[in-house]
């Protein structure tokens, strides 16, 4: 690979992305393509005698034993056809070694005392995690290439009969202004607490995992989700999934004496789950080290075909992820860092592993108390609570907002909206939704083709 670079420049050119100096074990063949790399970066050929210049001036050619093993590097005729799979050799052998340095360190610490085992665990995932993603840079594209999937994309969303490009969320208006839910993006839902930030998720969640009948009646599977609740146990939110499935009041959990009605409405429920491809955690104060861990296992595992338990759950791949809600995330605060530092990085962590894992994150988040000092309580950016950072990072911003939860006289107790208040990729709007609380459920508003709500709307408003 040297010889290749020392004799024909532009070789360099066809490496350059996949090899870099610290991939060589030996330092002589380091320095050497180091000197190659800077004297190519600064527009020079890269010749035996502008490389023992540059070595020398360091003070280095005599280590890597002078001009003689300059001369034998060029004089090994490489195949400089094969120079790019040969880098992808020499870097290969580097990630090993990272991984075995990886692999060492951590079987030091482990015979080491260890306080927090736990903490110990997250380093050393996050440091393999590191070695997987430095060995994948991303190479250009061509342009049309790009167009091509795209195209490709767009015509299958038409063969299925849709006019979104996107995974469908389950509520048609939203769709027609986003496009749906796309792999790598990142985003923000926020709204007060109490106002139905779980009960959104949770729809937005059983949307994309439910089964749907197509119109030739074949059934067409739904995409795994995996639901981080960091503020409830996971038995309480598949009470509120069951009771949002089956459509019966979610207090039924709560009373002291279940009826007979009350017992087949639980019952049935389960049915509904039964073939539910959604996945729930519940870990508190879970990292970004943790949540990287889960995602990948749990893609692995469907895509293998198994799940929960070795269970196997027909469905399409993990796409969607959510994390209910943002700020109890556990972050890594540096020697005289803030909270709004914290949060920032909670969310940048969130939009890479976004990027790097191909899925969607959909995070809720809260938003600050001065907004109830407000006329107007309609959120706005400034609102996101702790950290500008989630605005700037997230791909779409939406704001949950129920006049029935500031005013309990109102007539509109049933009416919600959700406010795309940013949207990298499309336009902003106001998307009405219907929220039955006794469901924990949102719906799409009265009106909407194919919208499932249609029917109750009309029976409510005849009574």
């Amino acid at each position: 690979m040297l010889s290749a670079v020392l004799l024909k420049p532009e070789s360099h050119d066809r490496v350059q992305d996949i090899l870099a100096p610290e991939h060589f074990y030996a330092d002589a063949n380091r320095w050497i393509y180091e000197a190659v790399t800077e004297l190519r970066l600064g527009g020079f050929p890269a010749d035996i005698v502008l490389v023992a210049n540059w070595l020398r001036d360091r003070n280095r050619l005599a280590q890597v034993g002078g001009t003689p093993y300059l001369a034998q590097i060029a004089d090994a005729t490489p195949e400089v056809a094969n120079v790019e799979e040969h880098a992808r050799i020499v870097a290969e052998k580097w990630r090993l070694r990272q991984m075995i340095a990886v692999a060492q360190t951590a079987v030091a610490a482990g015979y080491a005392p260890v306080e927090h085992p736990q903490a110990l665990l997250e380093k050393v995932e996050q440091q393999i995690a590191d070695v997987t993603h430095q060995g994948q840079r991303m190479r250009e594209e061509a342009a049309r290439t790009i167009a091509s999937r795209i195209i490709t994309r767009i015509a299958r969303a038409r063969e299925r009969g849709q006019a979104i490009t996107g995974i469908p969320t389950g509520f048609p208006a939203l769709d027609r202004l986003t496009g749906g839910l796309f792999e790598s993006d990142l985003v923000i839902v926020a709204g007060r607490p109490g106002l139905g930030k779980t009960s959104y998720a949770q729809s937005l969640a059983c949307n994309v995992a439910r089964r749907k009948q197509k119109a030739n009646g074949t059934i067409e599977l739904g995409h795994a989700v995996l639901f981080c609740t960091l503020e409830q146990p996971r038995e309480q939110l598949v009470q509120r999934i069951a009771s949002h499935e089956a459509q019966f009041d979610a207090r039924v959990w709560r009373r002291p004496r279940v009826t007979e009605e009350d017992w087949r409405n639980i019952s049935g429920s389960f049915a509904f789950l039964e073939h539910l491809p959604l996945y729930i955690d519940d870990t508190p104060a879970l990292t970004l080290g943790d949540l990287r861990a889960k995602v990948r296992r749990l893609k692995r595992q469907v895509d293998r075909g198994i799940a929960d338990q070795n269970a196997l759950i027909p469905s399409k791949p993990l796409k969607l992820v959510i994390v209910d809600y943002l700020q109890l995330m556990k972050g890594v605060r540096e020697r005289g860092g803030n909270r709004e530092q914290e949060v920032a990085g909670l969310s940048q962590g969130l939009k890479n592993l976004a990027k790097q894992e191909q899925v969607c994150v959909v995070a809720l988040s809260q938003l600050n108390r001065e907004l109830e000092k407000n006329k107007d309580k309609h959120p706005q950016l400034k609102d996101l609570r702790e950290s500008g950072a989630i605005e700037q990072d997230a791909d779409s911003v939406c704001f949950l907002y129920r006049e029935s939860y500031y005013d309990r006289e109102t007539n509109e107790k049933l009416r919600a909206e959700l406010d795309v208040a940013k949207q990298r990729n499309g336009p902003n709007g106001i998307v009405e939704l219907i929220f039955r609380q006794e469901y924990t459920r949102y719906y799409s508003a009265a009106g909407e083709v194919g919208d499932e709500f249609d029917d109750w709307f009309d029976d409510y408003n005849d009574r």
